[in-house]
């Protein structure tokens, strides 16, 4: 991948996956990989309109040390040297050669990732560590915003859409509470405790941060109910 991925799901189609990275953007990989290139599909080169990619070995400076004299003119020959130093080494590193298609981003890490159905309509439901849990439509449109659950006083790192109740978001961080949301309509309907419930069990707990949630449907359940057990891993802190 371009960048280190933090987080990973699947579309409900079982065709695409969604891959969140530390960098904060999402990228869309198909789950079978087709060897043939798509029809008309160019490269970065040809989408700037240029036949040849400005490489470091396409590219020398004119300049040296020996032509270039004021102070100012030789900081910025050291900083164009830095530049192409640094380009040569992501030449040498091979970049992904597999079909990948960027669809979003935030502006600092994202930390989880999930998909949710609303009204027969798929939507990208992304977190970071900066409180944010942002609603945005699916491929090909997910550029555009729908709303974003706001209310977490910490970062956010895990969320979760329970099987029975897709209509709910769970999610949880590094606040002292679960927060539950209509996340179609970006409302906070309750939270539940988290600290409280680690106080009991160990009295020197001083906060709590959720690292995963894990729902499920019980597999006995009495005739009409849709009961959901939520399991939460979190760490404790002294």
């Amino acid at each position: 991948m371009p960048k280190r991925p933090c987080e990973l799901v699947i579309t409900p189609d079982n065709k695409t996956i969604l891959s969140a990275d530390k960098f904060g953007d999402v990228f869309a990989l198909p789950l079978i990989e087709s060897d043939a290139p798509k029809s008309g599909e160019t490269t970065p080169a040809q989408k700037s309109g240029s036949s040849t990619p400005l490489t470091s070995q396409s590219y020398k400076p004119q300049a040296n040390e020996f032509t270039v004299h004021t102070l100012r003119n030789r900081k910025a020959l050291e900083n164009q040297k830095l530049i192409l130093e640094a380009r040569a080494k992501d030449e040498k590193a091979e970049g992904p050669q597999f079909e990948h298609t960027l669809l979003l981003g935030h502006v600092s890490m994202l930390t989880a990732i999930t998909v949710g159905i609303h009204d027969n309509r798929q939507y990208i439901i992304t977190a970071d560590r900066d409180e944010h849990i942002r609603i945005s439509r699916s491929m090909p449109q997910a550029h555009i915003i729908e709303g974003f659950c706001l209310g977490h006083d910490e970062f956010v790192s895990t969320i979760c859409i329970p099987p029975t109740r897709p209509e709910l978001l769970v999610s949880g961080g590094g606040d002292d509470d679960l927060y539950v949301w209509n996340w179609a309509s970006c409302q906070l309907l309750s939270k539940a405790n988290l600290l409280g419930e680690a106080q009991q069990r160990y009295p020197e707990t001083d906060k709590v941060a959720v690292t995963r949630i894990f729902a499920c449907r019980p597999k006995q359940q009495n005739a009409g109910q849709t009961k959901t057990l939520f399991f939460i891993i979190c760490e404790r802190y002294v």
